[in-house]
């Protein structure tokens, strides 16, 4: 076929297929049936909702579904959902032929309103995950409107592409491998910027058990749920992802050890205290076992610190469950040491109660909220000078423990001869017990 009618096939909204039994043709008169039926489709939708028939035409596209995929009506009803476009050509004049599927997939077919995940495509390839309503039409041709409502989250944003094999299909959350090469890069960037980056990873507990007694779907249902539960409670820049089974991760970048501890005991607690309603069961209650690792503090690099995170899940899980358990990688010792606040005045802060060589906890009467990034000088035993550091407060004493006034502080920035010399001062203490 020359090149140009096939072009003008795709213009006209041809579909793709490998034989012309796969998809019937659409005619002037269907067309303006399938019209009259999506007419008849009650859509209610301020996210947007779109409706197909029985064999993937669009019939209707509404200004919602422009705004949030970026194609217009007219480039989509009428289209099978699979339509794609020629590209430029290239060398040898030929238009290379790029599919863009409306969504990833296949849309189950229901008999009565059910919610669903799906992920759909912007016009510009990112990737939408959506959680939409999926309500059936009356006539003689099947059709079904696609209600969206609640954006999940999005992939291949400049931040980090996906690829369509990197989302999983029962929570349209990335996958590990999406992940691994988010927090390679996240690494990467924190080398540079000196922030310090989270990572935790959660098991939702004994949705196995859940699962024998509920069956394969009623468990999924409950693992979307916790999933959608834990997208809206980070920031729309982490990473949620979903590793294996009932086990989930999150990447946080610029995030202290304390921040990291708050986040995952918040996250924990929303999942405690929601009531999960899988369809045609009883509301259950689940709990969520987490655990924590930080960069540059618990590994050098990306594998390292999701080795670290996981390790703590397996604490926590071994302690009984339901708790938040960050890695402790590095022995910490009882030391009284002066610590000034870095500057011209070199006003005391306090002195050391405990130390490790990845952070320290402070005796002081000083107000300091967790987060604050301070200079501060450290002088160890037989050192002339005080050893300048940069830390971040992640903790505050907790009257209800008893505890004496105080802050820890975890090393953001350290010299190398002052950590060298820390480890030393840790080891020679630990030997001498």
């Amino acid at each position: 076929m020359p090149l140009d009618r096939r072009r003008r096939r795709v213009q006209l909204g041809a579909p793709i297929a490998r034989s012309p039994r796969e998809v019937p043709a659409v005619t002037a008169a269907t067309q303006r049936e399938l019209r009259s039926l999506a007419r008849r489709i009650p859509v209610a939708s301020s996210r947007g909702a779109f409706v197909i028939d029985e064999h993937g035409y669009v019939l209707s596209f509404d200004k919602g579904m422009e705004l949030l995929l970026g194609w217009s009506a007219d480039e989509v009803v009428g289209r099978h959902k699979n339509f794609g476009f020629y590209g430029d050509p290239d060398e040898l004049g030929v238009r290379p032929f790029e599919l863009r599927p409306l969504f990833q997939g296949s849309v189950p077919w229901v008999d009565r309103p059910e919610r669903t995940r799906m992920v759909l495509t912007r016009k510009d390839g990112v990737l939408v995950a959506v959680e939409a309503r999926l309500v059936p039409g009356v006539g003689r041709r099947r059709c079904l409107a696609v209600e969206v409502q609640q954006v999940v989250a999005r992939f291949g944003e400049p931040s980090g592409a996906v690829d369509a094999d990197e989302v999983d299909p029962d929570t349209a959350l990335p996958t590990r491998a999406y992940l691994d090469r988010r927090l390679r890069a996240a690494v990467e960037r924190a080398r540079e910027s000196g922030e310090p980056i989270g990572l935790l990873v959660a098991d939702l507990d004994y949705l196995e058990a859940l699962g024998r007694r509920l069956g394969g779907e009623g468990a999924r249902s409950v693992l979307r749920e916790v999933a959608g539960l834990l997208r809206a409670s980070v920031r729309e820049s982490d990473v949620l992802a979903r590793l294996e089974e009932a086990r989930l991760a999150i990447a946080l970048e610029a995030v202290s050890r304390g921040d990291v501890r708050r986040i995952g005991a918040r996250l924990r607690r929303r999942v405690e205290q929601t009531l999960l309603r899988p369809p045609g069961a009883p509301p259950v209650q689940l709990t969520l076992s987490i655990g924590a690792a930080c960069f540059p503090a618990d590994g050098t690099g990306a594998p390292e610190l999701m080795t670290r995170a996981e390790i703590a899940l397996e604490e926590a899980l071994r302690l009984g469950r339901n708790r938040v358990w960050c890695y402790v990688r590095r022995p910490r010792v009882v030391a009284s040491l002066p610590v000034w606040y870095d500057g011209p005045a070199a006003t005391i802060l306090g002195r050391t109660r405990n130390l490790s060589t990845s952070g320290l906890f402070v005796s002081t009467l000083d107000d300091l909220p967790p987060g604050l990034r301070l200079a501060f000088s450290l002088a160890l035993p037989g050192e002339d000078r005080p050893m300048p550091m940069v830390g971040r407060v992640a903790r505050r004493a907790d009257p209800e423990r008893r505890e004496p006034p105080g802050v820890g502080i975890e090393f953001e920035r350290l010299e190398e001869d002052a950590r060298r010399k820390l480890q030393e001062l840790v080891h020679r203490v630990l030997v001498q017990g």
